[in-house]
């Protein structure tokens, strides 16, 4: 698996944070400005990455005070997305902190994947060790597991991490020890 970049960060996030489950930006203006004031910073940042400030703009009708916020940081950064995402890294810029915990909410998740990822390597280490001392093939843990031999196969063979799940690793790691 990819590593998710922001923007697909910020599309999953903005959805699970709107109550209609939508990333139509009238929607989600209209959900900001009335009672879902979390959905504002992602917003914002989601249609700045995705290129529909403009249109993020055109869509606010009564609140003031959000639109003023927005047109600042869009003056600030322009099309910038760069500079955006390098502030938001180094905890710079015109933006509320609110902004800055949305790209830490980002960063925790993306370090868990390369937790995980270097948890996978560990593992398949390990399983390599056993399966050698024990005489077993990638045939057997995979018929055995029922699992996708492709997968598996990436996974032991090339060291290819995003094959599998943390879980998946620890069920072949367990079936080998106790083989």
């Amino acid at each position: 698996m990819r590593e998710p970049s922001f923007k697909w960060f910020l599309k999953k996030y903005v959805k699970a944070l709107s109550r209609s489950g939508s990333t139509g930006v009238k929607t989600l203006v209209r959900e900001a400005m009335s009672d879902n004031q979390r959905l504002r910073e992602p917003l914002y940042l989601y249609a700045h990455l995705s290129g529909w400030v403009p249109a993020l703009l055109s869509a606010i009708s009564n609140d003031e005070a959000l639109y003023r916020e927005y047109s600042r940081i869009y003056e600030f950064y322009g099309d910038e997305a760069e500079k955006l995402i390098s502030d938001l890294e180094s905890g710079r810029g015109p933006m509320s902190r609110e902004y800055f915990k949305v790209f830490s909410s980002y960063a925790a998740e993306r370090s868990t994947r390369e937790r995980e990822n270097h948890m996978k390597s560990l593992i398949r280490e390990r399983v390599l060790s056993l399966k050698q001392e024990k005489g077993l093939s990638n045939y057997r843990i995979f018929k055995a597991l029922g699992l996708n031999p492709g997968n598996v196969n990436s996974y032991l063979k090339n060291n290819d991490v995003n094959k599998i799940g943390l879980n998946t690793a620890r069920k072949i790691y367990s079936f080998v020890s106790e083989y």
